[in-house]
Parts: structure tokens; sequence; C-alpha cells
């Protein structure tokens, strides 16, 4: 009580004796296990409960001790938000950089036994088979090893993926000039005209689009095939009259087939971290995407994404860090090592910043 009642942070080993302190504290006395959390752990805890102001379930506390108290102080987001949900919620989380706050949403259900698997891994990735609980909080705390221990550096190398963030999708299509370009070379062949179009001009339709009609496939066709109606030597039936009825006469005909189409269609999805697949399509050998959130379209090496060890790790730079954290220092030793197998060299980063909890296994 004496510690609790000082102002400021305890060190590392006087947070060890509280957390001792906080296993006698009975399960029924919510308000002093929270405040031992928040000081052992030098943290901020905000709570509810199906969006109302309620303690944390007692057993949710203590399976966060129980990982929490695992890793580093010098890890740990400065603030928590822990919000639980009833019935079949599957526990979530997410990242504020600004305020350093890690957002855990768990369901509250999943608390008798923790034993909800994490679905964000798919067969044969490294994560598939861990528990959704024990995964998640280690990966918030990831973010923030992430954004204060440099992990840029990893995520930026060869050894993380080389991430690239380009912000607005305009950014992309300049990066896609060749590709741009070697579309409409191909609308030239396929609509038979006497000169190849302005790909400047179709860049520009396709960048004023608006992100949510790139994730509509017959919003792209149309903003594909406005450009073209007023070409010289374009074809069109007697039945296609009005600007309209030639913009769907064109749409119609689009080669969808070309990589420029499938590039965007890939990356702008709602949530296209999920559906790139095995063999994700390549521009020069990078993936784009968006990545939803104040990065905007990212790109990473496709040679690396073989490796993946779950189907969320390449949202973005941020989330590989946090889903290779959770990984590499997961509770499990057989898990650990499968994604260390998986990304050697990143392995070996992480050791040589000290990021490791087992640093020589």
């Amino acid at each position: 009580m004496d510690f609790l009642d000082k102002p400021g942070d305890v060190d590392e080993a006087v947070g060890k004796k509280l957390l001792a302190g906080f296993r006698l504290v009975p399960e029924s006395d919510s308000e002093l296990r929270e405040k031992i959390f928040k000081k052992a752990f030098a943290c901020k805890v905000s709570s509810t409960l199906n969006g109302k102001r309620a303690a944390v379930p007692p057993k949710v506390l203590t399976k966060m001790v129980d990982i929490l108290e695992t890793l580093p102080r010098d890890h740990l987001p400065a603030n928590w938000d822990l919000a639980g949900a009833t019935g079949t919620s599957k526990t979530s989380g997410s990242w504020d950089p600004d305020n350093k706050k890690a957002t855990f949403e768990y369901g509250a259900d999943d608390a008798p036994a923790f034993n909800q698997s994490y679905d964000n891994a798919r067969s044969g990735d490294a994560l598939e088979g861990t528990k959704c609980f024990d995964v998640m909080v280690r990966h918030e705390v990831g973010h923030a090893v992430h954004s204060d221990k440099g992990g840029e550096e990893l995520t930026d190398g060869a050894n993380g993926g080389t991430w690239k963030k380009h912000g607005a999708f305009i950014n992309v299509l300049t990066e896609w000039a060749d590709l741009v370009s070697d579309f409409a070379s191909r609308l030239q062949t396929v609509f038979t005209l006497p000169a190849k179009p302005e790909p400047t001009v179709i860049k520009g339709y396709i960048g004023g689009a608006g992100e949510s009609n790139l994730k509509d496939v017959d919003k792209l066709k149309k903003a594909l095939a406005l450009p073209l109606v007023s070409l010289q030597g374009m074809p069109f039936p007697p039945t296609a009259v009005t600007t309209l009825q030639k913009q769907e006469h064109i749409a119609a005909r689009l080669p969808m087939d070309h990589d420029l189409i499938k590039v965007i269609i890939q990356g702008a999805r709602t949530t296209p971290y999920f559906e790139l697949g095995d063999s994700p399509t390549a521009v020069v050998g990078r993936v784009y995407l968006n990545a939803e959130n104040a990065d905007g379209w990212v790109s990473f090496d496709a040679a690396s994404y073989a490796n993946k060890i779950s189907i969320y790790q390449y949202r973005s730079p941020s989330e590989w860090f946090a889903e290779f954290y959770a990984g590499v220092n997961n509770g499990v030793q057989s898990v650990r090592k499968k994604v260390a197998g998986k990304y050697p060299s990143a392995h070996g980063w992480m050791k040589s910043k000290h990021l490791l909890l087992y640093p020589d296994e």
C-alpha cells in the first residue's frame, strides 16, 4: 500500500513485488487490483464492458498480468483501453501511436479458459493453432515496441519486408507509370485505335475516381471508360448515342485481365491483406495495398510474403512488426521457433536489439 500511494512510477523490481501482492487480493476487490495493475506496469487503464464503464473482469485482468509480467516494462504501452463484450465476440485490438494507447477488445466469453483460436492465421502459417488472447496482448505490445524501439529499421529493411509508405493512391499510380502506359497500349489494340491513348489522361481519371470507387469493379470500369469516349477513332455501335451509352459500351470491353486492373482491385479491397492469397500480383517485385490507416497505400517486397506467419502480418509495416514480435515472444517454445525460422535475419535483428524474451533458444 505504501508503494501504491507514492506518486510517480516504481522500478521493475518493485513492480514484481506489487504483482505478487496482486495475487493475494480477492478477485472481488476490482478497484485495488486495477490500481496495482496500473502502478506495476506504469500505465493508465480505462475499461468498459458492452460499451459501459466497468471493472475489468477478474480473470481477464489476471490473464493480462500473467502475460505482461513476462515482458520488459519498457516494452509496454503507456495506456491501455480494455474494452469487453459478451457473446461470441473475438478478441482484437488496435494501436493509437499518437497517444501510445493500445485498445484491447476482449471477448468476455473467452475469459474462463482463453481458448479462442487466433483466426488471423491460416493452415501452414506459423501462428496457426495459437490462442487469440495471448497473441493479441503481445501483438499490441509489439506496436509499442515498433514505435518506441526503432522498429522501422527492421520493417524498412530487407529483413522485414522492405516496406514503403506511399500515402494517397495517386502516388502509387505515379510509381506504376510503366504499367499505366502498357495498359494504354493494350487499349489501343483492343479497340483498334489509330493512336495510343494518353497515359496521363488515364492516370488522371483513375486517380480521381476515389477510394470507394476503386473497391467497386463496375465503378472502376466506368472511371476507366470515360476518358475513352471522346477519343478519335473509337468505334461505337449505332445504339450507343449518349455519353453514358458510349461509356457503358467501352466499360464492357475493357481488358480487366490486365495487371493494372488486378493490382488496383487487389490493393483497394476493404480488407486487402486478408485476400492476397498465396501469390499476390506484384509490380516490379512489390505488392501494393491500402493499409486503411494513416500510412495510406503501402507496398512490400513480394518475395518476403512467402514466409508470412499470418494473413494479417502484411497489412502494414507496424502490423508486420507487431505480429512478428508476438510470434518470437510467444509463450509456447514451438511457436517461437517456428516463427523465428520463417525470418531468421529478422529474428537476429530482434536479438541484437534485446527485444527477445528467450534470446538463446
